[in-house]
């Protein structure tokens, strides 16, 4: 889980490591932002919000996993290609939080 105050990756980096669309990232970003999760600050990137999320309240990204299912559809990613996306995204989120 990322802390609050924890930066999140540029739209451009986020974007090559999931291998999708930039524009795709803007709009999540943008969500998350309207719904008060994370926040920008102009020129030093965007950040996790304080009290973004209560603990327990999975409703919005089960939300944000159905969009994306529907994205990956439209795109004709596959079942498998899927799951190795996810589970390389995973895994990176992993060693970050390590980190």
């Amino acid at each position: 889980m990322l802390a609050p105050g924890q930066q999140l990756p540029s739209v451009r980096e986020l974007a090559g490591e999931l291998a999708i669309n930039p524009n795709t990232v803007i709009r999540a970003y943008s969500i998350l932002e309207s719904e008060g999760i994370i926040y920008r600050r102009q020129g030093s990137g965007t950040f996790v919000a304080k009290n973004s999320v209560p603990s327990g309240d999975y409703s919005r990204l089960e939300e944000k996993i159905q969009d994306l299912l529907v994205e990956a559809y439209h795109l004709k990613v596959g079942e498998e290609e899927l799951r190795k996306l996810f589970e390389g995204a995973l895994n990176k989120w992993k060693k970050s939080e390590v980190e």
